[in-house]
């Protein structure tokens, strides 16, 4: 078993999971502390497309707050929620994908039979539907929990099948519509921490593309053709942040 590839598929289930909790609901006090001890990596935005997102979320989390839950959780429900506003970025891949930007239509019913496949409901989300971008995320770290107990068993079928269904859910839904949802948030979000955490979805699910498209190769899988986005050092991008995200995990799932 190459421990390269096992290592970057705990890099990947970290970085999902990670990215799920941003939008998933409001930032705890659990989460808040849990992020600020991790000490992902802010420096050499130019090798690294994850700094400068990471860098926003520091700056948030190191300035003297009054009430910085309070600060986040109008945010988030003023951005995502349209608290307040008459416009939003609502995190729904239908909203992207639909003429009439509504939730619940086709994208959510290809999402919620794709998740059924696998056993998967919102039945622990009662307040978001299938097509949120936490539980997209969230479905694409288990996709690669899923491949990395594959390769642990030495299953190379089942190994090659995840890793396949990533890369088309990756390419045809979340690359599909979280560069316009990222794009929209930028004018809607208020604190640098959602500026960061959008900033760093949106480059790491680029980035993804590219880990992907290696993966394959090394199983022995033509991958698809390069990804026109997020050209650069992917791999050491995420073997940066992955393990602080990991290592956020108890704390930031809260």
């Amino acid at each position: 078993m190459d421990q390269q590839e096992v290592l970057a598929l705990n890099q990947r289930s970290a970085m999902y999971r990670l990215t799920s909790r941003f939008f998933r609901t409001e930032i705890t006090r659990e989460c808040l502390d849990g992020l600020k001890a991790a000490g992902f990596p802010t420096d050499n935005p130019e090798e690294n497309p994850l700094a400068e997102g990471f860098a926003l979320i520091r700056k948030f989390i190191d300035e003297p707050r009054e009430d910085p839950l309070t600060d986040l959780a109008v945010d988030y429900a003023s951005a995502f929620l349209g608290a307040g506003k008459t416009k939003a970025a609502y995190p729904y891949e239908s909203v992207y994908t639909s003429p009439e930007r509504l939730v619940m239509q086709g994208a959510w019913e290809e999402v919620t039979r794709i998740f059924r496949t696998h056993g998967l409901a919102c039945s622990d989300h009662r307040d978001i539907m299938e097509d949120h971008i936490a539980m997209e995320l969230e479905f694409m770290a288990r996709l690669t929990d899923d491949a990395l107990a594959a390769r642990k068993a030495g299953n190379d079928a089942a190994y090659a099948a995840s890793l396949k269904e990533q890369q088309s859910f990756l390419k045809n839904h979340l690359l599909n519509w979280v560069p316009s949802f990222a794009h929209e948030a930028r004018e809607y979000i208020e604190t640098d921490f959602y500026r960061g955490a959008v900033d760093v979805t949106e480059k790491f699910l680029a980035m993804d593309a590219y880990m992907l498209n290696d993966l394959l190769a090394s199983a022995g899988i033509t991958p698809e053709a390069e990804p026109e986005k997020a050209k650069g050092p992917c791999k050491a991008c995420c073997s940066k942040a992955a393990p602080q995200a990991a290592a956020a995990q108890p704390q930031a799932q809260a």
